[in-house]
């Protein structure tokens, strides 16, 4: 640290400041966004808005309704209208409670992300009070870079530690290293204010050097960082986003389905249709039938009567019935979520077998969470956000599942090594081959033995060999067992590579085609400001140096090795690609999404404490690796390098760079120690290099005793450099340069991510589950494909997209129009089958990776996947196929060999590349240009963003089937999950807490979930960083993990992952009860309005009163409704396909409909209307008979109808006489009673929706027995309360029990029993329906083929 940098922020202070700036922001955000405005007001109420449960047209129902009532109460002389007016004081607290909640409902909504905001300021309040942090718990400074995190060198309590993004504020002095973007607008610490440097937020910190390209080797001095001070505090940028987004989520499709049902069905739709017809059929029996037939009273007719008919229809009670509905469904949830991070089973969730509630932790969750979570759901602070993301209707309707992030949450954060590569001479071949070389009478030459290994799954780093007879090659691989202990993997070289990385971040940026060796985050989005778009799509992220002690460790060393040698020096070396190379450009045009790395080697020298011997290790890109070798180890003596060794070793390293990690190694012993000052400066080397290279090379290749004593005759360092006299050290450029171009080839490591075994698992079940778990991948399309593979996800044809933009026409154009014979020439060069390599390669490997020839590149058919033991003998590199194996050799390699996704695009024999990849559409014309191999995607699949709508509109809808979309940025995957989500896709997005360019997609889903990721590590021996212990507060990683997953409905480490399939399925099991309980109290609600239709069609009285409706509202269908979700969880909910809502309702939707739900209840409202239509005429008989009891002067002669006619009078009477009112009473509440009893039966039904009763009874739903019980008895209580005042009057007709004719209670309490049957025969042809349906939407789900099927 240089003396004049201040020390920087205290923790405390920056915790102050964040909280300070948090605040701030709020309040600005709280005074820009007032919460009842006129718009805001007019929108809420608005019969448009999706989510209104309330709207203008309901209000003024109800007002409307409170009116009738009450006129009806003012004209009305009747006893039974006396009620009424507490049926306007009921209605009028209702309406004002629905208003109210209404209101604060939206302001709770506009609120919610204000309070996450101000409880994470709460708990910023307390960390600052309790957090002691030290150095170890941050993040390593020298931690590999991974996209799914972003840390930057801070100045805080005087050290230099990795903050995480999260935590940086306004006044932090931080590090800015060459080439990383600006986290936020800053400017540079000097003392001198006119040297002062502004930086802007996204700008990425170049310090390029003021230098020509090198022609010959020169000394190159790092690039320095520097220490700027932040203007802002980074966090508040998203916050903003946060705050601004929270109430613009989209509405989920649960809330769709129930504003259809309730607002557009109940209210717009049936209320006015229900209106016109009884006041049209009112009418005309009020003037045309009254005297003839006999009709009501005007009162009933015009008001008593529409009200009692649309009450139902009207929301007086489902709005806050269905906010705590989904308090409580979302708190079982949480319940379940945050029970299973506490306790843990001993059965995985995982296994082949499906996915079924543990009975344990439902238990648990039930009586201890259930209750905290649910009331701080409804009142706005709970944990997670109910009402701008419900995570419970996602979950329960998700259709795509989308992970941002692959390194830490798909994968294990450090890849692991692959395959092993390294040349021998035959001679630890096997015997049958060399009995079979010994009989043809060849001699032994050149063989690439390549040796697999596979991951332990279970543990991060844990390799093994494949192959048994490794062991044979123990001698091969001792020399790169020990470059990894001493280079790789060794703490002291940490710190020097990663200031060279930065250094060669920024010259990378000099070349057009160039790709940093390191892998910085969100490329595409961080060079914008320096480099051309064009050239930002052609940039790949690749690291070359990870921890490989393991593969040491699998060879035979122990970590004690690096005890007995002491490190002298570092050097570091690279070039630059070729500026000029005509053949080069043309090539890279072509392939913009096979680059290679930057070349480039890192080199220690080591002494050997025991013996005093001096050795460099090196290890670097291959090309430059191979340039800088003249011979290779076989195990037992140094061998001179051929041609066609070195193209086998660019053959294999260009290919395994396509898609994984490949890293080259070289030894070289040294006759004289190496100065420490090497280590302060860097080599350059010029791209045309092959001179330089030849110049300094020795004669003879060297003899070498190899460390550890790895040769079996011992040779000093003497014989190998002869006499050596001059001991002084190593510091001249020239002497580095000479002492780097005489190494001896050791092998290369190819390492690849490694998918985690749960997330694969994960992916199976919920394919079984008909979810599409869709990864939006940084990477290329061959680097995603592979792992893709491993995840179990299809990436093959027609199964992935790249988002990526092609480059620009003009710059192709310019390739091609200049110089055109020149051009030709080239291209007759690129697609030669001579085999002969260009000039510019033939003695060296190039200088750029791109700079190779076909057979380099191009899979041929008869190139095999590498095994042990298999390799050939062609010294001399003639023909242009390249078998690395026989073909018998090949056959059984391919077989025996492990499946891995590399391996399956490394041409084996059935495959070649050109029919396994997919980059750009058959409409880029490139037909008549010669490319090394086809980069076509044979699938008419789309290219870039901007063609994804076009071809969903135009072509197919593959694009919303794929699970596999590669060079995405965080703009363009925010562009696609609008696109998903547009064309009906539910869409639950996955990404990393620490990788603040989530925040836009996280605001995009449906709903989010924030990972705190896995972060690597540089060694598997020493820790990423350290928990703090309690006493001392949260670790620095989870406080950022809480601030960037603010917006998201949960947030929880990689390893809790796990239950995520657990709460799937329970929200599946809920919203399936919910969308039961909707459609049951539709149903019912729109049943007592057909009753009252009928009734009036019929000429019938107002077969239920405006209390009685009331009752049916407010207590028996709610009731009856809500013990549908008493239903226990059914794991095989998991197989059936996710329901979306059809965008226009068809013929055969309606007849469905109206076959399940009409054939449903249809019937039973018929046979009420019957019963009630029986007997109103039994007692309209009865009191004919029975007149003179009732009045002294009042005598009926007969019976019209159902009204009775009084003698001497023309007019029947109407049935609200003062001495008939409550014969009808008891008609109605006999009816109701009917209803209420006949809703019960049709309720049986709704219980097991998907099964019939013999094959899962009702029974089974406890809290539905229980309150069918309650109803009818509640029902029965009602109905004598209601009854027993009216029974007293003395001067009233007073019908007996014995009245009601016996066929009535035999219709009566004969129809359930046929009614459970008819309903059954109803459901089965609704689950045949419903599973061709289903299988139907599976057949979809799993098709991917589009216009171009190979079918």
């Amino acid at each position: 640290m240089v003396s004049d940098i201040p020390p920087g922020l205290a923790s405390t202070q920056a915790f102050n400041v964040l909280i300070e700036d948090i605040k701030k922001t709020l309040d600005e955000m709280e005074a820009c966004r007032p919460y009842f405005t006129k718009q805001k007001l007019l929108w809420e109420f608005s019969w448009h808005n999706f989510q209104t449960m309330l709207d203008f047209f309901g209000c003024i129902v109800i007002i409307l309704q409170i009116i009738l009532i009450f006129l009806a109460f003012e004209y009305a002389d009747a006893v039974w209208y006396e009620s009424l007016i507490a049926e306007v004081v009921f209605l009028l607290f209702l309406f004002i409670g629905n208003v109210t909640f209404k209101l604060w409902d939206s302001k709770i909504k506009h609120k919610e992300i204000i309070e996450r905001t101000k409880f994470i300021t709460k708990y910023l309040e307390d960390c600052s009070k309790i957090s002691k942090w030290d150095e170890k718990n941050y993040p390593n400074l020298c931690s590999p870079l991974s996209p799914s995190i972003v840390l930057q060198p801070t100045l805080r309590d005087g050290k230099l530690v990795n903050v995480p993004w999260a935590l940086l504020v306004r006044g932090d002095c931080v590090q800015l290293r060459p080439g990383q973007p600006i986290p936020a607008k800053c400017r540079s610490y000097q003392d001198n204010e006119e040297d002062v440097k502004n930086f802007e937020y996204n700008e990425v910190y170049s310090p390029f050097p003021d230098k020509n390209p090198a022609v010959d080797i020169r000394q190159c001095e790092p690039l320095q960082h520097i220490y700027c001070v932040l203007e802002e505090t980074p966090y508040i940028r998203n916050l903003k986003v946060f705050v601004q987004k929270s109430c613009k989520r989209p509405t989920s499709s649960v809330e769709k389905e129930r504003y259809l049902l309730f607002i557009m069905t109940m209210e717009h739709f049936g209320i006015p249709i229900a209106v016109a017809i009884l006041y049209a059929v009112n009418l005309v029996r009020y003037f045309y039938f009254s005297k003839s037939i006999g009709t009501c009273s005007w009162i009933d007719l015009f008001l008593m009567q529409p009200v009692a008919a649309t009450l139902p229809l009207t929301p007086i009670v489902f709005p806050i019935l269905w906010r705590l509905m989904n308090a409580a469904g979302l708190a079982w949830i949480l319940a379940l979520f945050y029970t299973a991070r506490k306790q843990q089973f001993t059965d995985d969730p995982f296994e082949a077998a499906a996915v079924s509630p543990h009975p344990h932790l439902t238990l648990f969750a039930k009586y201890e969470a259930l209750k905290k979570y649910c009331m701080r759901n409804f009142r706005g602070r709970g944990p997670s956000p109910f009402r701008t993301q419900n995570l419970l209707h996602t979950f329960g309707r998700v259709t795509a599942l989308c992970c941002l992030d692959k390194k830490g949450i798909l994968s294990w954060p450090n890849p692991t090594a692959e395959k092993i590569f390294f040349l021998t001479t035959g001679r630890h071949d096997r015997e049958n081959e060399r009995k079979k070389r010994h009989k043809q009478g060849t001699e032994y030459g050149t063989q690439v033995e390549v040796l697999d290994l596979t991951h332990d799954i279970t543990s991060p780093f844990r390799l093994q060999f494949d192959d048994q007879s490794w062991k044979n090659y123990v001698s091969n691989l001792k020399p790169l067992g020990l470059g990894i202990l001493l280079n790789t993997c060794n703490s002291e070289t940490q710190e020097h590579y990663s200031h060279f990385s930065s250094h060669i971040a920024c010259e990378s940026m000099k070349d057009k085609y160039s790709v940093p060796v390191i892998n910085r985050r969100c490329a595409s989005q961080c060079f914008k400001r320096h480099l051309n778009t064009d050239d930002v799509t052609r940039m790949l992220s690749v690291c070359t140096r990870w921890c490989l002690c393991e593969v040491a460790f699998q060879i035979g060393f122990s970590r004690e090795v690096k005890a007995s040698y002491a490190m002298e020096s570092q050097i570091s070396a690279f070039r630059h690609l070729a500026q000029n190379n005509r053949e080069q450009n043309i090539q890279a045009s072509y392939l913009p999404k096979t680059k290679f790395p930057f070349p480039h080697v890192v080199a220690v020298s080591a002494k050997e404490n025991y013996r005093g011997d001096h050795h460099m290790f090196t290890q670097g890109t291959g090309e430059m690796v191979a340039d800088s070798c003249v011979d290779f180890w076989d195990g037992a003596d140094s061998i001179p390098l051929t041609h066609a060794d070195r193209k086998k070793i660019l053959d294999f390293y260009h290919r395994t760079s396509l898609t994984s990690y490949c890293t080259a190694f070289g030894y070289r012993p040294l006759d004289r120690p190496m100065s420490p000052k090497i280590s302060e400066w860097y080599l350059e080397i010029p791209t045309d290099c092959e001179a330089i290279y030849r110049k300094y090379r020795t004669n003879s290749p060297l003899s070498w005793d190899g460390p550890g004593k790895l040769a079996e005759e011992n040779q000093s360092n003497d014989s190998a450099f002869g006499n050596i006299v001059d001991i002084r050290p190593i510091e001249s450029v020239s002497d580095v340069f000479g002492a780097q171009s005489n190494q001896t080839f050791l092998g290369m490591v190819t390492m690849q991510y490694q998918a985690k075994i749960d997330m694969v698992q994960m992916v199976e079940q919920l394919d079984k589950a008909c979810i599409r778990f869709v990864h939006f991948s940084k990477e290329n399309e061959l680097r995603s494909r592979v792992f893709s593979e491993k995840m179990g996800l299809e990436s093959g044809w027609n199964c992935h997209i790249s988002l990526g933009e092609e480059p620009e026409e003009d710059t192709l154009q310019d390739l091609y129009c200049s110089n055109g014979s020149a051009l030709d020439r080239s291209t007759e060069n690129l697609t030669s089958n001579s085999g002969k390599m260009p000039r510019n390669i033939s003695n060296l490997s190039g200088s750029s990776g791109n700079n190779i020839e076909m057979s380099q590149v191009k899979f041929e058919d008869d190139i095999s996947v590498h095994c042990v033991g298999d390799g050939y003998t062609d010294d001399e590199g003639r023909g242009s196929k390249m078998s690395l194996c026989n073909k018998e050799d090949s056959r059984r390699c391919t077989s025996s060999s492990r499946a891995t996704s590399s391996s399956s695009l490394l041409a084996t024999s059935e495959t070649n590349l050109s029919r396994s990849q997919s980059h750009i559409t058959e409409s880029t014309d490139q037909s008549g240009a010669n490319v090394p191999f086809d980069m076509h995607n044979r699938a008419k699949l789309p290219k870039g963003i901007k063609n994804i709508r076009p071809h969903i509109e135009n072509v197919d809808n593959v694009p919303l089937l794929v699970s596999l979309f590669t060079d995405c940025t965080p703009d363009v995957t925010e562009e696609m999950i609008q696109i998903m989500q547009d064309y009906g896709e539910i869409v639950c997005v996955i990404g990393s807490s620490a990788n603040p360019q989530n925040a836009g997609a996280f605001m995009k889903g449906d709903a989010s979930l924030a990972v705190e990721p896995l972060y690597p590590q540089l060694c598997q021996a020493s820790p990423s960083f350290e928990i703090p212990h309690l006493q001392n507060g949260p670790s620095p990683v989870e406080v950022s993990r809480r601030l960037n997953s603010l917006p998201c409905s949960l947030s929880f480490h990689r390893d809790e992952l796990s239950s995520l399939l657990q709460l799937i399925l329970e929200s599946r099991h809920l919203i399936s009860c919910f969308q039961n309980v909707m459609q049951f109290w539709t149903c019912c609600c729109c049943s007592i309005t057909f009753m009252h239709i009928i009734s009036a069609l019929v000429m019938l009285p107002p077969i239920l009163s405006s209390g009685q409706g009331l009752w049916l509202c407010f207590v028996v269908v709610p009731l009856l409704s809500v013990s549908l979700m008493g239903l226990p969880t059914d794991p095989d909910i998991l197989k059936v396909p996710t329901e979306k809502l059809p965008k226009n309702l068809s013929k055969e939707l309606i007849g469905f409909i109206l076959w399940c739900y009409c054939g449903k209840f249809l019937p039973s409202m018929l046979i009420v209307v019957l019963l009630y239509a029986l007997c109103t005429m039994g007692f309209c008989w009865d009191i004919v008979l029975k007149s003179r009891t009732l009045a002294p002067n009042v005598t009926y002669e007969q019976c019209i109808y159902v009204y009775p006619l009084e003698k001497g009078n023309s007019v029947p009477d109407n049935w609200s006489q003062p001495e008939l009112e409550l014969a009808w009473f008891k008609a109605q509440h006999y009816a109701c009673f009917f209803f209420v009893l006949y809703i019960v039966v049709i309720s049986s039904s709704f219980v097991c929706r998907d099964k019939h009763f013999w094959q899962k009874s009702p029974l089974c739903n406890g809290l539905w027995i229980l309150m069918s019980t309650l109803v009818l008895l509640f029902h029965g209580i009602y109905m004598s309360l209601t009854l027993y005042d009216l029974e007293n009057e003395d001067t009233m007709y007073k019908p007996p029990f014995s009245v009601i004719p016996l066929s009535i209670w035999l219709i009566a309490f004969i129809w359930p029993l046929v009614l459970i049957a008819f309903n059954e025969a109803i459901k089965r042809n609704e689950v045949r329906s419903k599973f061709r349906l289903q299988k139907r939407a599976r057949l979809e789900f799993g098709t991917k083929l589009g216009m171009n099927s190979p079918f």
